[in-house]
């Protein structure tokens, strides 16, 4: 079985380039400019205020004006499906549950230090110290009790 990056990067390299990602990346712009624009001011769902703060963290560091568009396409996508409809906020909560568990395991790798590096504002020294927070707060955290009782507080 071949290794995916090389069958993506190598293999199908142009493939991908011109028949896969320009479409994808063409059909996430031009319909998450269909959705109206998740603000604070129209959200009701505590966790869509999140989404928010978080999607405006990422889109202060980016400085692609091309990947700016599809994040923030990808951000009205997101939350308004969030926001609407129960069938898509539960599989995402879902999800973010799992990532969390993943992440408090130790299982999840940390970004590098160094990434992003093209495009990117972030200072090297706020990648370091989030880096070294991120460890401090999950180093102790790897059982399931420890995330149901330490971290979350008293799961019934």
């Amino acid at each position: 079985m071949r290794n995916l990056a090389t069958e993506i990067l190598v293999n199908k390299r142009d493939f991908f380039i011109e028949k896969v990602k320009a479409p994808l990346f063409k059909a996430i712009t031009l319909l998450g400019k269909r959705y109206p624009e998740p603000i604070h001011k129209n959200v009701g769902h505590p966790n869509s205020h999140l989404l928010i703060d978080i999607f405006d963290n990422v889109l202060e560091y980016e400085t692609n004006e091309k990947i700016l568009q599809l994040i923030k396409s990808f951000k009205n996508i997101v939350i308004g499906e969030y926001e609407h409809d129960g069938m898509y906020k539960d599989r995402m909560d879902f999800g973010l549950e799992k990532i969390v568990e993943k992440i408090v395991s130790g299982e999840w790798q940390p970004r590098q230090i160094n990434r992003p590096y093209q495009y990117w504002a972030e200072a090297r020294e706020d990648k370091l110290q989030k880096r070294k927070l991120f460890g401090s707060i999950f180093r102790g955290m790897r059982s399931q009790s420890d995330l149901r009782d330490g971290f979350l507080g008293e799961v019934e």
